[in-house]
Parts: C-alpha cells; structure tokens; sequence
C-alpha cells in the first residue's frame, strides 16, 4: 500500500511481525530516514511515512542495528495520489 496523499507507505514484513524490542530499525527511502512501526492493524505490514519530495523509481533500504537486511528499488506502481484540479472562477 502506497499512499501519496497522506504520506503513507506500508512493506509486507512477515506472516507475523517479528519482536523488534529493544532493536534499531531504520528505513530510508530515496536517501531519506523514515520513520517506521508495525502496523498495529495488520502486524505483517510495517507502515512508513512516506518523504514529501520522494519521486518513483526510489531506493529503499532497510536496517536493523545498523546493518543493512533488505534493499530494493520500489518503482512506485501501486501508489497513488489524487490530484484534484482547482476550478478556476
């Protein structure tokens, strides 16, 4: 799920959302940190802001202690952003 129009990305972690107490995880999408968290309603997403000025292909690397666990290029298919035009008077 990737949804321009309130900043939000969500990842498929796992069935079931690993125990990440006490552990470091970042997540960088385009170079820029995000923050991060289990998504309380489905524990098997982890549910990102999304960076304002991020533009699709984009480069997201994921970190846990400060070593890298998965990288990947998201081509940005699926996201959506609804651009409503202004009528003019």
């Amino acid at each position: 799920m990737c949804d321009q129009t309130v900043d939000l990305i969500s990842f498929r972690i796992l069935e079931t959302a690993p125990d990440l107490t006490d552990e470091l995880v970042t997540l960088q999408i385009s170079e820029q940190e995000t923050t991060c968290a289990v998504n309380p309603v489905n524990t098997s997403l982890l549910t990102c802001t999304l960076p304002s000025t991020v533009t699709f292909p984009a480069r997201v690397v994921a970190s846990l202690d400060g070593s890298v666990v998965h990288e990947f290029q998201y081509d940005g298919i699926g996201c959506i952003l609804v651009d409503t035009p202004i009528p003019s008077p």
